[in-house]
């Protein structure tokens, strides 16, 4: 097995047990810590959160790269979905 995989899955599921002794030991300010439970990726991205570790965290919250995309641009997941299949949607 992948042992970087082992230690993302491992991580993932500590933060998902005690997220607030994570979020302390990555001295997260009480705005940062909101976002996160918010699970308000935009503004999380705006307080200065880089953009690829807001998509590993939110995937802790079972939350996945479309709807994340979807939020960043102010779109229903729905409406965002449909934008994927017009051309030269990525």
């Amino acid at each position: 097995m992948d042992k970087t995989l082992l230690i993302e899955a491992f991580a993932s599921a500590c933060f998902s047990s005690d997220m607030d002794e994570v979020m302390n030991r990555f001295e997260l300010t009480e705005e940062e810590k909101k976002l996160n439970m918010d699970n308000d990726w935009l503004n999380l991205v705006k307080a200065g959160g880089n953009i690829y570790n807001v998509v590993r965290i939110a995937a802790v919250f079972g939350v996945s790269l479309y709807p994340l995309g979807a939020q960043q641009l102010g779109m229903s997941f729905e409406v965002f979905l449909e934008t994927r299949t017009e051309k030269g949607a990525t």
